[in-house]
């Protein structure tokens, strides 16, 4: 028996000795410990449970009680929603009663009046035997906590509507969560979600213990929440803007949807975040009011992606006025006790340009730019701190993208995206930290970059801190961002099933690779639940996985889903495929270049259409290449000969065939083949994706061998695209071999290094991506 088994044992000996009220509470104890077989799928998995010996069966004749303060109505109204639940599945009366008698057979909630430190207050017990259920928990949030675990305890079929009666296994368990911050992201600006979706989503999140939801409410694309009384136009004109097809787009929360969601939540046990992104990201205010920018300009409410110049003039004085309204109606509304105010993303141009900026600048004796949004983030946490509220800010706040003036108010929590040495910084300059590193969290990604291992991976505390300092971490957070989710559909499936790996983790904290395959069987268990909640769960590893090997007339192409009972029906002719395209078997023979086109399906209905992959057969199909440097782990192209592997990479660098190289210039080798075999050109593309921080090489070099050691002189191919090209766009390059007696080339390209003055990331790490390398003329 493992130590934590035993101190579950030994804790619920003395816990029944207390419920039971007498000398014999261990008759049953030699069958509690036999274990059963096929535990329920416990998610988060608790931190200390032990299956084994006699349950108790609920029936519609069990009686519910709470024992503790009477006047605690939170715990009240946790244990009067189990009650309606159990009923409404014949497993309860449906009344919850007060009583202090432990001893009635039924089902006994507790809250335990005893004071306990913060770090406590979300813990729980329960044991399930045959005397009755036993819930005990200091607050109501720890008595919401287990009753989520009771759920789980029960049959999957019960859990998504069946009736009782039904046994319950008998368990002990003693939980209590790694963080306190277990949260998620939702982006609805760029796109706008629904209300019913949002409230489903809390229900959701509250299931799997995930405490917090932090809603993007205003950018550049659309402004979402309610106006306030001086500034109607925020809703008029700012939350709505034109599409690509003309056509009207947007919405926001009235005040009381928002209240309803408000309600919601409190009722999940489960705080609101909001966030108003300030000074950058708001274009969508300055479409409604243009006297707050810098230049007093009109202009639309944004349409692209990316970092836009604009930003509010933090110079005029009315800025305030504005920020003191929007955050007076933010804290009317919401009543937790964050503000997420951005800080994200400011570009300085407007600022450096603006008479009325520099004035501010002299006059508070700031030293740059930068200095004056550290500035202006002091005067809106003073705002918030008058009201007993805590502002939020993202990374860049903090002064670590080679940035000045690092003078954040005391108080301050710092989101960490751009990895967790942001979150290291916060913590040791005395802030608290939430951890949201984009390469683990941001779930817009697909499961191409981020795939279900990879986030079960996450551990939210940085190394290197001292023992307090890593107390300052609040927990982790995840992130839907929307500017390519647009519908509920395609942000469920990038949801789930990665939500579940990361409620694992902060529950429970971080976990070793070896318990992933364990920790994947449960999650699967949950995915008919989850679908009967209206959830659509997507792909938990590369969507569609394109296996290529050299064939006789071509190439063979083997497919595989990136998840269970996933059934793909396929076409080859570039035609939509439907329900009635074939049904993939076995590996496909490619004689010519195709563009397939792949619809994933679950039991019988559309889950996705997948990106078309365009497959090329060529000469070098399958010919190992020579690196000069190795590839970003995080952009493979699905291993290192996927530069011959005959798939073609599209205009988005996620799609998983394009090799990223990250500040490094780009050195690939390969044989052409024997001498004088009618090889005559060979073809390379590159990427530009401005607002990724992908950029063109300025120069590729061709060199050609006949022995694979002297190479002749570079054949080269310039860029005409200016570096500022927006994109995406793929660009490809050729040469001609230029004799018969050529047997190997080598193709070079220069990364831009950094991205150039003028861009967003200015000086950060400028990407290269790098395409197939086709070989043409005869194998």
């Amino acid at each position: 028996m493992t130590p934590g088994r035993l101190s579950v044992l030994v804790f619920w000996l003395l816990t029944l000795v207390g419920l039971l009220g007498c000398g014999r509470p261990t008759a049953h104890l030699s069958e509690n410990l036999a274990r059963v077989k096929e535990p329920p799928a416990l998610l988060p998995q608790p931190r200390a449970v032990a299956f084994g010996g006699p349950g108790f069966t609920l029936t519609s004749r069990t009686r519910l009680y709470l024992t503790g303060p009477t006047a605690d109505s939170s715990a009240r109204a946790v244990g009067q929603e189990l009650a309606i639940w159990l009923h409404q599945r014949g497993l309860a009366t449906g009344r919850l009663h007060s009583s202090a008698d432990t001893t009635l057979a039924g089902v006994h909630l507790t809250i335990d009046a005893t004071p306990v430190p913060d770090s406590l207050r979300e813990q729980y017990t329960l044991w399930v035997g045959p005397a009755g259920i036993h819930l005990r928990a200091s607050t109501a949030t720890g008595l919401h906590n287990g009753v989520q675990t009771l759920r789980q305890l029960l049959p999957a079929a019960l859990a998504i509507g069946a009736s009782g009666p039904v046994a319950v296994p008998g368990v002990q368990i003693e939980d209590r969560p790694a963080y306190a911050w277990r949260g998620l992201l939702l982006d609805v600006s760029r796109h706008f979600l629904p209300q019913p979706q949002l409230l489903r989503y809390l229900d959701v999140l509250a299931a799997y213990k995930l405490n917090r939801l932090h809603l993007h409410l205003t950018d550049d694309q659309g402004w979402r929440l309610p106006a306030p009384a001086r500034w109607p136009r925020l809703n008029t004109v700012g939350a709505w803007r034109t599409d690509s097809t003309g056509q009207r787009y947007g919405g926001f929360y009235t005040a009381a949807k928002v209240r309803e969601l408000v309600a919601q939540a409190r009722k999940c046990h489960i705080e609101l975040v909001p966030e108003i992104d300030m000074p950058g990201h708001v274009r969508a205010a300055l479409a409604a009011y243009p006297e707050l920018s810098c230049t007093g300009r009109p202009g639309p409410v944004a349409t692209d992606w990316g970092v836009h110049e604009d930003v509010l003039c933090v110079g005029n004085p009315r800025t305030y006025e504005f920020a003191a309204d929007v955050l007076g109606e933010v804290m009317d509304l919401f009543p937790g006790k964050f503000v997420h105010v951005g800080g994200d993303e400011t570009p300085t141009v407007r600022w450096r340009e603006c008479p009325r900026c520099q004035a501010l600048m002299r006059r508070e004796n700031l030293h740059s730019e930068h200095e004056l949004q550290t500035y202006f983030l002091r005067q809106v946490a003073g705002l918030l701190a008058a009201r007993g509220r805590r502002p939020i800010v993202w990374d860049e706040a903090l002064g670590l993208q080679g940035q000045e003036g690092s003078r954040l108010p005391a108080g301050t929590v710092v989101q960490a995206w751009h990895g967790l040495t942001p979150a290291a910084a916060a913590v040791r300059a005395g802030h608290s930290a939430i951890s949201s590193p984009s390469s683990f969290t941001y779930f817009d990604k697909n499961t191409v970059i981020i795939d279900l291992p990879q986030a079960y991976q996450f551990n939210p505390t940085p190394a290197g801190p001292t023992a307090a300092e890593r107390s300052r971490v609040l927990g982790g957070e995840a992130a839907l961002w929307t500017e390519r989710l647009r519908t509920p559909a395609q942000m469920e499936q990038a949801l789930f099933p990665r939500l579940l790996a990361l409620a694992e983790v902060l529950w429970r904290g971080p976990q070793p690779v070896t318990t992933y395959p364990a920790f994947r069987a449960r999650a699967r268990q949950h995915y008919p639940w989850l679908a009967v909640q209206g959830v659509q769960v997507g792909f938990e590893t590369r969507p569609l996985s394109v296996t290529t090997t050299p064939a006789p007339g071509g190439l063979q192409a083997a497919l595989a889903a990136g998840g269970p009972d996933i059934e793909l029906h396929y076409t080859l002719d570039g035609t939509p495929p439907t329900l009635t395209s074939p049904l993939y078997s076995e590996p496909l023979l490619i004689a010519r270049p195709t563009r397939l086109r792949v619809l994933a399906a679950r039991a019988g209905r559309p889950l996705a259409e997948l990106p078309a992959v365009r497959l090329r057969p060529h000469a070098a199909l399958g010919r190992p290449v020579q690196l000069a440097a190795p590839f970003h782990p995080a952009y493979s192209g699905g291993g290192p000969n996927a530069l011959t592997d005959g798939r073609l990479g599209s205009a988005d660098y996620r799609d998983g065939a394009w090799q990223g190289f990250e500040r490094t210039d780009f050195g690939a080798t390969l044989a052409l083949g024997e001498a004088g075999r009618g090889v005559d050109s060979v073809t390379v593309a590159f990427l530009q994706d401005w607002n990724s921080w992908v950029f063109l090489p300025r120069t590729v070099r061709f060199r050609f061998s006949a022995d694979g050691r002297t190479f002749g002189p570079a054949i080269e191919q310039q860029t005409t695209e200016p570096l500022t090209l927006v994109g995406p766009v793929r660009r490809t390059y050729r040469a001609a071999v230029p004799t018969a007696g050529a047997r190997f080339v080598r193709v070079e390209a220069a990364n831009v290094g950094v991205c150039p003055p003028g861009h967003p990331g200015a000086g950060g790490a400028a990407f290269l991506m790098v395409d197939e390398v086709i070989v043409t003329g005869s194998r």
